[in-house]
């Protein structure tokens, strides 16, 4: 079995199956990390959810924006920054209509993780932290929303975990359109939801594959 991490896939469904292809996933063997914010920006929301059920091996992380649409469907409450940061295309894939969200797409963001451990000392997470304090103490908001953990990395290795991979913070803020490195951090975030790219990473190798850049 491999292991591959795939973050920010906002809604791109032609990228994600691109990417699946380009990378050799194999579905019913090798295990897919998600990490987070698989809605908003792209019209293949529900494709992109469907595709990650239907993962016999699959870790999903909450993203901001997957906390987002939650809210929705849990509340019936569209929040204005949502739906003016993705989450009309969200709402269009569901005909506006919460009784539209099958069950399962449901069950899959209410159950999604907000970090994940492996066995290899390897955390992920979709947002950052702080590294001051223990990761199952966080504030769920720091690890949905927390974009310092690249400012630390620049500088110095995160301590306590063999690696960390991130999504949230897109690497062209740091001027780069693949996945960035700085010292054990990975950030795998490469645009997909902002006329970037999406990419998928094997976690052991660090090699990583893109899609075509995502025009909307």
């Amino acid at each position: 079995m491999s292991k591959y991490v795939i973050a920010d896939i906002h809604g791109r469904i032609d990228a994600l199956n691109e990417v699946i292809l380009k990378s050799g996933f194999q579905k019913e063997k090798d295990l897919l990390i998600v990490l987070g914010d698989i809605v908003d920006f792209g019209m293949g929301v529900r494709e992109c959810i469907d595709y990650v059920l239907s993962l016999p091996k699959k870790i999903v992380i909450m993203g901001n924006h997957d906390y987002w649409f939650l809210n929705w469907v849990l509340t019936g409450n569209i929040l204005y920054d949502w739906r003016y940061q993705g989450g009309e295309a969200t709402l269009k894939s569901y005909n506006n209509d919460i009784h539209c969200v099958p069950v399962e797409h449901i069950k899959l963001i209410r159950e999604a993780l907000f970090f994940y451990l492996d066995e290899k000392n390897r955390l992920f997470l979709h947002g950052g932290y702080n590294t001051t304090i223990p990761i199952e103490n966080q504030d769920p908001y720091s690890l949905l929303w927390d974009r310092t953990i690249v400012q630390i990395a620049a500088y110095e290795t995160i301590p306590i975990y063999s690696q960390v991979f991130i999504g949230h913070t897109r690497t062209q803020m740091l001027k780069s359109d693949v996945p960035v490195q700085l010292h054990n951090l990975t950030m795998c975030d490469t645009g997909a939801g902002r006329d970037g790219f999406l990419s998928i990473i094997n976690v052991d190798t660090l090699e990583f594959w893109q899609s075509e850049r995502q025009n909307y």
